[in-house]
């Protein structure tokens, strides 16, 4: 199934053009690249599935709404669905995603320090580049 935030009907807008796409909370591309490069050891790792582990709050659900349409025993019919989890393609995901991951790590700022600085300044979206003078067994 596609969603595609920026489609849109005649004289209609998009669900992109609505939506407020928040500030930038990545740190900029090249910073994190030149830090990657300065390790002695370095690793990079992926979040899987990273928007599909975001909910819509009960309440907004209904500003995404979208017709189903079953095709159950030759009946052509239509259920309104709502979306309960992050649609992609929508402009607000790189500040929902940022916004997400800076909450979860923010928790754990005081008792893992390095770890806090280390993921709050080396996540590019999903993507972590880090690394670490010391083995990297001992990261």
């Amino acid at each position: 199934m596609v969603f595609y935030a920026s489609s849109k009907g005649t004289d209609c807008k998009s669900l992109n053009e609505c939506i407020y796409a928040g500030p930038a909370l990545n740190p900029r591309i090249i910073d994190v690249v030149l830090r990657f490069r300065e390790y002695e050891h370095a690793f990079c790792s992926d979040i899987q599935g990273e928007f599909l582990t975001i909910g819509i709050a009960e309440e907004d659900r209904k500003y995404l709404r979208f017709f189903w349409y079953p095709n159950e025993g030759g009946i052509k019919s239509y259920k309104f669905m709502r979306m309960t989890r992050v649609p992609f393609g929508a402009t607000s995901n790189l500040f929902v995603l940022g916004a997400t991951i800076k909450y979860h790590i923010r928790i754990y700022k005081e008792e893992y320090r390095e770890t806090f600085e280390m993921l709050n300044t080396s996540l590019y979206v999903d993507d972590l580049f880090a690394g670490s003078s010391e083995s990297v067994s001992k990261v």
